[in-house]
């Protein structure tokens, strides 16, 4: 996670306090939309994955 940080936030670990505070407050927030899109993408690959198994089951009864 330090490696994605400092990847993110160039040169953040010679910044002053308050700046690499906020500089990882911004890494934060993004790294957890990510994981909510992750957890949003997957429930919709689930979803169509269901409907998918529903429509053939019933196209075959």
């Amino acid at each position: 996670m330090t490696k994605h940080f400092e990847q993110y936030c160039k040169g953040a670990t010679s910044l002053p306090p308050q700046e690499q505070k906020h500089c990882l407050e911004k890494f934060v927030a993004s790294e957890c939309f990510k994981l909510q899109l992750d957890q949003v993408r997957a429930q919709s690959l689930e979803r169509l994955v269901i409907n998918s198994f529903w429509s053939t089951t019933t196209n075959i009864g």
